[in-house]
């Protein structure tokens, strides 16, 4: 709906996402990192007005303690709203999906 609405649309995908090239096609421009990076986090951010964090892992394992699990998920969202936070502007929209 953004992409269709003529929004700029920046998705930050895994170096190995499947779904990239399709993002890619439907006009989104990709950046490849990951959000565990605080500086990539940074990067990603650089001209945005807002941000939308729908990105997760979905880790079926041990237990809810699980340390794959909080880096991607927990940390990774940290990194993600510092980087907004220490901008200049700040964003004015970060939605978080979870």
């Amino acid at each position: 709906a953004l992409l269709a609405n003529g929004a700029t649309v920046r998705g930050a995908v895994l170096p190995d996402d499947p779904g990239a090239e399709r993002v890619a096609r439907a006009g989104a421009e990709i950046v490849y990192g990951n959000l565990r990076d605080a500086g990539f986090c940074r990067e990603a951010l650089a001209g945005c007005d807002a941000v939308m964090h729908l990105g997760a892992m979905l880790l079926f394992a041990k237990g809810d303690d699980d340390a794959a699990l909080m880096q991607d998920n927990v940390a990774a969202t940290f990194n993600l709203l510092h980087a907004a936070a220490t901008r200049d502007p700040l964003p004015a929209r970060f939605v978080f999906a979870s």
